[in-house]
């Protein structure tokens, strides 16, 4: 087990802090969390705290959530796990997943300066067909201007894949 990976249990899911590495067992620590009849699903793994992902960790997580059979959704989402959502499908097994919020790179060219800004899905950002037209608007955090670092069409691209089932996961959990 990792020194450096903490999982704590949160209102309905977990706040997942540290590396998600080689010296990790996901499903190990999860089972050591009682979840099952006392969190209501959806389920939220907040990633929020997660500074670093490598392959092994990667694939530890996975091979959990292929194995879970409870409805989930990830949260505060750093920018490297979304380019793993957009080059892997197993993030959103069975279609009982769903991103609720997720970060987006930012750049001030004035101080040269990067910051992360929170999407939450549905309020900030809609489930489209297509991102391509979509202008992303400069935000001025502290008196600073930021713009967007990444291509709409490709940064979005796991939102506009994933469109139909994340609708159908929103519209069934809405209605527990």
């Amino acid at each position: 087990m990792s020194d450096s990976f903490l999982v704590t249990k949160k209102k309905q899911g977990f706040q997942i802090k540290g590396n998600l590495d080689e010296r990790i067992n996901v499903s190990l620590l999860l089972e050591q969390l009682p979840f099952q009849g006392v969190i209501r699903p959806p389920l939220e793994f907040d990633f929020g705290g997660v500074q670093r992902c490598n392959s092994a960790g990667l694939v530890e997580w996975l091979k959990y959530v292929q194995s879970i059979n409870i409805p989930f959704m990830y949260s505060h989402c750093p920018p490297w796990m979304v380019g793993h959502f957009n080059s892997i499908s197993q993030f959103f097994p069975h279609q009982i997943a769903g991103v609720e919020s997720f970060y987006a790179p930012f750049y001030c060219e004035a101080d040269n300066e990067n910051k992360n800004i929170l999407y939450v899905v549905g309020k900030d950002i809609k489930l489209e067909d297509d991102f391509s037209t979509l202008k992303i608007e400069p935000r001025t955090i502290d008196g600073k201007v930021f713009v967007a670092d990444f291509e709409p069409s490709r940064y979005f691209q796991f939102l506009t894949k994933n469109q139909k089932s994340f609708k159908e996961f929103f519209n069934q959990i809405r209605h527990k």
